[in-house]
């Protein structure tokens, strides 16, 4: 959402914050009614200050994102909401130079370190003391690719690999078979138009999801077409699941001149899309979670994607 400052007043402590709160008068009529504006500008409620017994809160939008004790103390939160609208509003009360925005999060900066922001109503709150210094804070963690777990995984599909990209590089002989069919992704390899009636493999990481039944439904066949004993037998179960892989990996290009999209895709690119499906699959056997103290840098997790589930 786009940023309104109000007019926002310097609150810095805990007796500034009630001695400005005093100063206000409150809303006497609408759904803010008896509520105490923060800012200048008393036209919206989305700025209010909350004074109570035992502390005093200034609420954004609902979100109560900072909190005064009287015995100095600060509570800084960003209720679940990690937005640029938060941080300034944040900013705009404690000083711009205490936050800074990194890697989709909002980060206090004490001694070149950064502290991040979470939701204190499920996380570890950050709390800082009346001299600002982090006195509980959530510690960070990432995942890191166990490459030696991985690369066992990956020779344990490497016959499946090597059959794709072959299987995306045959003659016109073989691509014949698809051209028969009516329904189905159209694709090409280099060397002819193919067609395949198929579902397309996901990196959904949501059990609930029926594309993460697709991909589970792939890698089963794939396991059971590994451990057939005839070669025969092995590759003919291969060839459908190929060209299943190939089309979930192909990319989009509009052909003006037939006025329809074609979809292409190269053995190398049919490759890292497998490899990547590989992460989603076994990602509670390849992924280690470590914890990470505060640093001068921000936490950046591109590995979190594989593990964690995108929806509830």
């Amino acid at each position: 959402m786009r940023y309104m400052p109000d007019g926002l007043p310097s609150l810095k402590t805990y007796e500034q914050a009630k001695a400005y709160a005093e100063s206000i008068r409150p809303y006497i009529k609408g759904r803010a009614k008896g509520s105490i504006p923060l800012g200048s500008v008393r036209r919206y409620d989305r700025s209010i200050i909350k004074v109570r017994p035992d502390s005093i809160g200034l609420f954004y939008y609902s979100n109560e994102v900072i909190r005064f004790y009287p015995d100095g103390r600060k509570l800084l939160s960003n209720c679940g909401w990690p937005s640029n609208s938060t941080a300034s509003f944040i900013a705009d009360v404690l000083g711009h130079h205490t936050l800074k925005q990194a890697a989709g999060k909002i980060y206090y900066q004490k001694n070149s370190k950064l502290y991040k922001l979470t939701n204190h109503l499920r996380e570890t709150p950050l709390i800082l003391d009346a001299d600002n210094n982090p006195t509980s804070y959530e510690v960070e963690s990432k995942y890191v690719l166990n490459r030696e777990a991985f690369k066992i995984i990956k020779l344990r599909y490497e016959p499946f690999v090597r059959f794709v990209r072959d299987i995306l590089t045959l003659n016109q002989n073989v691509t014949n078979e698809f051209e028969s069919k009516s329904a189905g992704t159209r694709f090409n390899s280099p060397e002819k138009t193919l067609f395949v009636d198929t579902k397309t493999i996901s990196f959904s990481r949501n059990h609930k999801n029926t594309q993460h039944s697709v991909r589970d439904e792939f890698f089963e066949s794939v396991s059971d077409a590994l451990k057939l004993n005839d070669v025969s037998l092995t590759l003919q179960a291969f060839y459908p699941l190929a060209f299943q892989l190939a089309t979930s990996a192909a990319q989009a290009r509009w052909d003006r001149e037939a006025i329809r999209y074609e979809y292409t895709c190269t053995p190398q690119q049919a490759k890292e899309f497998f490899y990547k499906l590989l992460k989603y699959e076994f990602a509670n056997s390849i992924f280690i979670k470590e914890e990470i103290q505060p640093t001068t840098t921000a936490v950046y997790d591109n590995n979190a994607k594989y593990v964690e589930l995108q929806y509830a």
